[in-house]
């Protein structure tokens, strides 16, 4: 695409007549290493952000990072300052840190399954298809990167036995269980589960991180077990997060009715909203979007969140190491990114704001004023 069209494209972003079709042109010509800045100067961005700031409410963050996302009209203003912005201070910007040559690039699917008998098997290594048969089950991996698991006749009779997949740093995966539940494993979790639900309950172990469709079934109550709560529901989608190096841990409902325990605190949550234990204390909050669900949807989401906490999320996404100043982690940020950008291009969205920079040495990155 030429510059002309690029300008005339970017035009009709500011005025909100943009088709999804050209919104797909325009990011896609934005994203070649090689596009031309557009004819903006930065007099004309600054003037045209100021305008957009005095539209917005005052409770805004104050620090926003710069995305590159597709939104609804009403937004495409400031969508289209924003991409303003970054192409031109990207494309001005000297002694950059973070190349090309030492970017790193995002997760995936990728899930490691073990089963009752101690074998262990990387999904990734599997084709489509058919995995293996265990006592009255079939276990299938799908093209789309989930594992089946299908009753086959009545495993009453069976032992109990207990398979559990986990994802390493960079990885997802989904699981349908027997039941016919269904769970989306973020990076660095485990789940633990009985290959057929027995007796009157149906319970799972997590660690790390979940987001759970759970099929409903009022004689059987579902429950996940973490290190520190129990959460019983009977049919519901929530999310649970529950990472070990966390000081607290997190459940939020989207849909239906949990209940959460925490030694001797009991909640029961409605939809939109969020249980969150730490220092040992289970407060429940009214929750006003799906940040919280946005690694599901493949982004992420931060919203006024704390330094320290964007890039532990990114540390795991990305498997690398930050080392961040206590001076820097409590600066606040907010918005979104497509978790398939690579990892220079996510904390080029940080770096944009001027206020922190970073530099990527091998797997390890320091931020730095």
């Amino acid at each position: 695409m030429k510059q002309h069209q690029a300008n005339d494209l970017f035009n009709k972003y500011q005025q909100g007549k943009c088709t999804e079709e050209e919104l797909s042109l325009l990011e896609s010509w934005y994203n070649l290493p090689e596009s031309e800045p557009l004819a903006f100067n930065a007099d004309e961005i600054l003037k045209a952000k100021a305008e957009v700031w005095q539209k917005l409410p005052l409770h805004q963050p104050k620090k926003t990072i710069k995305l590159w996302r597709t939104v609804g009209i009403a937004a495409s203003l400031l969508l289209a300052i924003s991409i303003g912005f970054v192409v031109f201070s990207q494309r001005n910007k000297a002694g950059q840190d973070l190349t090309a040559s030492n970017d790193i690039k995002p997760g995936g699917k990728n899930a490691t399954l073990k089963l009752a008998d101690g074998r262990e098997i990387i999904l990734n290594n599997l084709a489509t298809g058919e995995v293996l048969q265990q006592e009255g089950l079939k276990i299938t991996k799908t093209a789309n990167g989930q594992l089946i698991y299908t009753v086959q006749g009545s495993a009453d009779h069976e032992a109990l036995a207990f398979n559990s997949i986990s994802t390493p740093l960079g990885g997802t995966y989904q699981v349908i269980l027997p039941d016919g539940t269904k769970v989306w494993l973020n990076s660095a979790s485990s789940l633990k589960y009985p290959t057929a639900f027995k007796d009157n309950k149906r319970e799972v172990e997590l660690v790390g991180e979940g987001y759970f469709e759970v099929a409903h079934n009022a004689q059987k109550p579902f429950h996940v077990i973490t290190k520190t709560q129990d959460i019983a529901v009977l049919g519901t989608h929530f999310n649970l997060s529950a990472y070990p190096d966390d000081d607290f841990a997190k459940t939020t409902l989207y849909e239906g009715k949990v209940e959460v325990r925490a030694q001797d605190q009991v909640v029961v949550l409605k939809p939109n909203e969020q249980a969150v234990l730490q220092g040992g204390k289970l407060l429940v909050k009214q929750i006003d979007n799906e940040g919280d669900l946005a690694w599901k949807n493949n982004e992420f989401s931060f919203s006024s969140e704390r330094l320290g906490e964007i890039l532990k999320k990114l540390g795991r996404w990305y498997d690398v190491e930050f080392e961040c100043p206590k001076d820097l982690e409590n600066l606040e940020f907010g918005g979104y990114i497509s978790r398939d950008k690579s990892l220079k291009q996510a904390l080029n969205m940080i770096d944009q704001e001027g206020t922190v920079h970073f530099k990527i040495e091998g797997r390890k990155i320091t931020a730095m004023k």
